[in-house]
């Protein structure tokens, strides 16, 4: 297997730079509503693909290629991993939201390694996503319009306000549910 980069080594610079214009220009044109329901559709895409498949086949760890916005030190996973690290990340970010709109700045610098799933995720990996996400649905829907006069701080996107993380949890599970279909696939069963 080949050497994996450490997951603070971000993306490659002009596919950083790319990702982030497209993200701004996305995140300035999408409502709150229109980001919950992406999150809805691919938290539901995930789960279908999980239910369907045997837990054996979702705890294989498979080097995939990287894909766009996937960080290379995520391309051996399994897929239970990648809905630990979904969970993680989709808290985090309820959480991040929540701070924002009650005024109060959340937990300092992120630092990317902590949001690395354990490597020995097992199958309570699929009901903690099932929940952080029936929550994060709750509480973005409730909670709108998500929009702060505060921001945080994100490595590779700089300063969000509570939109913008909204939209970001979208469109890093929809990264993320390209992986768990890249990873079926090489296993043979997508």
């Amino acid at each position: 297997m080949p050497e994996l980069e450490p997951s603070d080594s971000g993306l490659p610079a002009f596919e950083q730079f790319y990702l982030n214009l497209f993200f701004k220009i996305g995140c300035s044109v999408t409502s709150d509503q229109s980001a919950l329901s992406g999150f809805e559709t691919s938290s539901r895409d995930i789960l279908e693909i999980v239910d369907s498949n045997d837990i054996g086949l979702l705890s294989q760890e498979i080097l995939i290629p990287r894909l766009q916005g996937l960080q290379d030190s995520s391309r051996n996973w399994s897929v239970l991993m990648v809905l630990e690290h979904l969970a993680i990340v989709n808290k985090a970010i309820m959480e991040t939201v929540r701070s924002l709109r009650a005024g109060s700045q959340p937990f300092g610098k992120i630092v990317l390694a902590d949001f690395q799933p354990d490597e020995n995720a097992g199958a309570e990996a699929i009901e903690r996503f099932r929940e952080t996400n029936r929550r994060y649905w709750s509480f973005a829907k409730s909670h709108q319009p998500l929009r702060t006069s505060l921001t945080h701080l994100h490595p590779w996107f700089g300063e969000l306000d509570g939109h913008a993380w909204h939209c970001l949890a979208t469109a890093h599970q929809k990264i993320h549910r390209r992986q768990i279909y890249k990873i079926l696939a090489m296993i043979g069963v997508a």
